[in-house]
């Protein structure tokens, strides 16, 4: 028995020595992993052996016979799609041409394709991966959008050397982007609706910081969206989907423009990744200064890593699960069902309605309360326009229209101190009679609006950051306490700060989105009203010394005076004329090549 027992023993260690000499020995594994070094020298060859590329330049077609090289290289046969005569249409958003139409006659550009079957043969439908080759005049091009050619090169290689593809796979390298989305819609326009499941541009790849999911149009469901949060857990990549860039996405899917658009607007799920970098603009864009240098290797192996687990991923490229689903900024990037968001933001808007019956019973006598709860909303509104009219006369001192976008955190503080101040100086007109306590439910009250307007027009997306305010003032009216009060007053100011958070309004004002002339006490007046409001009733709690109130009013004076001269002798990062030529490019110095933007 014993030597049995030995021999089976022996049998065991040997199969299993096989079989881990098999697993260390298995074909493709090593190859097929992508490799960011050859993504890189992809994108070397293009930037600085090639050099600026615009459409229709001899420089473009020395790029696309370099690329046909690559593809040919690996074995593969090219498509080459004419960009031609093509006439875009104006585009525009509410009756107002934001995008002129465009005629573009290119035949010598074209955009390159290369099919991919699955492991059965079959080569639709297709996951589509795009980038574009040309750039605008005198860049050289590098983040926009040699780093996304050498990851779609590269990608390419490694699905070849994959033992499995469980999706066909379309590759194109896209031409005439810049000019207007050229190749890609003359590659829409060639391939049958029906050949392309999911359509993905990468465009302006290679900037530190997580990749962004923009173009998340209503064409992508539930599913989808689930495809792409797991192609970032599975190669450990960090990814965004700011909430202005799906919203706008949803809203007005015309003013995508980057090569996804080109699908998007023929009705097929199409979606752009880029990178948003630090500041989350890109003051190199579109110029000379778009070189190899600025692409960050680890952001472009993450971008590598992505479509590769996008492209392997087995779930079926035209899920059942269609639902609305939005990614929200909780760990980065949690996806949520909509119809969650719906329910979480009417239980809300619930709560809100019985915070606000609560808060009247405890208003006190009735008499007088009203008038009292008009005066206090005037005395903030004049603070707040009072506000304005000191800006504007920074701004003539500045010869500056919006001198504030240029560092709008550190221009905050005195508006915000000033007006603060300024209220509490006056507060105690209206500590008799109770008169004080109606402001609380007008808080409530201004701050649900824009909430339930939200959820009204179906921006579920949205609607649970006014209303996340309203919730924290609500929670007012079931303490008397002034501490507890002033820490869900805090808690209110949380998603108004998240409004106007700096780099938000810097990336708004980069991209058209924000006035080249807003007041920034504007933008804080509309956030802050129900906070101001509130306010009142910290104070009413707290009952604080005269001292102190008459400290404040000296605070407030000293905060004006602090914007006023800071608007006098601070120089701004560029000069007012330039600012509204260029926008915040000014802050680069060197004009920017023209061209077309490509990010919302």
């Amino acid at each position: 028995m014993r030597g049995q027992g030995g021999v089976v023993l022996q049998r065991g260690l040997r199969l299993a020595l096989c079989w881990l000499l098999a697993v260390l020995s298995w074909p493709h594994v090593a190859t097929a992993a992508p490799q960011p070094e050859r993504a890189r020298e992809h994108a070397r060859m293009l930037v600085e052996d090639v050099g600026p590329r615009s459409a229709g330049s001899p420089a473009l077609a020395e790029a696309e016979r370099r690329v046909l090289a690559i593809f040919g290289a690996l074995g593969l046969a090219v498509e080459q799609v004419a960009v031609g005569h093509l006439e875009t249409p104006p585009v525009a958003v509410a009756g107002r041409e934001v995008v002129p139409a465009h005629v573009m006659d290119l035949p010598h550009d074209h955009t390159l394709l290369v099919r991919l079957p699955d492991s059965g043969g079959a080569t639709e439908p297709a996951i589509l991966f795009m980038a574009h080759l040309d750039t605008v005049d005198g860049s050289p091009g590098a983040v926009d959008d040699a780093a996304a050619v050498g990851v779609l090169l590269e990608l390419t290689r490694a699905l070849l050397e994959t033992p499995s593809r469980p999706h066909p796979v379309m590759i194109a390298i896209t031409a005439a982007e810049e000019p207007g989305l050229g190749g890609a819609r003359a590659l829409a326009a060639s391939l049958r609706p029906d050949e392309v499941a999911f359509a993905v541009s990468l465009d302006l790849i290679g900037r530190p910081g997580p990749l962004a999911q923009n173009g998340l149009s209503r064409l992508l469901g539930r599913g989808l969206l689930q495809r792409l949060a797991a192609a970032a857990k599975t190669a450990s990549v960090a990814i965004e989907a700011p909430l202005t860039h799906q919203v706008v996405s949803r809203l007005l899917p015309q003013l995508e423009r980057s090569d996804h658009g080109a699908f998007t607007e023929r009705g097929i799920p199409a979606m752009h990744l880029f990178h948003r970098g630090p500041g989350h603009i890109d003051l190199a864009y579109h110029s000379a200064d778009d070189v190899l240098a600025r692409v960050d290797a680890d952001a472009q192996r993450d971008a590598l890593a992505f479509v590769h687990a996008l492209a392997l991923d087995p779930a079926p490229l035209r899920p059942d699960d269609d639902a609305p689903a939005t990614f929200v900024p909780i760990a980065g990037a949690t996806l949520v069902r909509d119809l969650w968001l719906r329910l979480l933001e009417l239980a809300a808007l619930v709560v809100v309605v019985f915070a606000l019956h609560r808060a009247r019973r405890r208003e006190g006598p009735r008499e007088g309360r009203s008038l009292g709860a008009l005066a206090w909303i005037a005395a903030v509104l004049v603070t707040w326009v009072a506000a304005v009219a000191i800006e504007q006369l920074g701004d003539r001192l500045s010869a500056h229209p919006q001198p504030w976008i240029h560092t709008p955190g550190r221009a905050s503080v005195p508006w915000l101190l000033a007006v603060a101040a300024a209220l509490l100086a006056v507060a105690p007109r209206w500590y008799r009679d109770g008169r004080a306590r109606a402001a609380l439910p007008v808080a409530i009250v201004a701050a649900a609006i824009p909430g339930a307007a939200l959820l009204w027009f179906g921006i579920v997306e949205m609607a649970w950051v006014p209303l996340s305010m309203a919730l924290a003032l609500a929670a007012m009216a079931f303490t008397s306490r002034a501490q507890r009060s002033a820490i869900f007053l805090a808690l209110a100011m949380l998603p108004a700060w998240a409004i106007v958070d700096p780099l938000r309004l810097r990336e708004a004002s980069y991209h058209g989105f924000l006035g080249r002339t807003v007041p920034f006490s504007v933008i804080l007046a509309v956030v802050f009203l129900p906070i101001a409001i509130a306010w009142l009733h910290v104070i009413v709690l707290w009952r604080p010394p005269r001292v102190v109130h008459r400290a404040a009013a000296i605070v407030a004076a000293l905060a004006i005076l602090g914007a006023l001269g800071g608007a006098a002798f601070t120089r701004p990062a560029c000069a007012g004329d330039d600012f509204v030529a260029r926008g915040l490019a000014c802050e680069r110095g060197a004009a920017v090549a023209p061209g077309v933007r490509t990010t919302p």
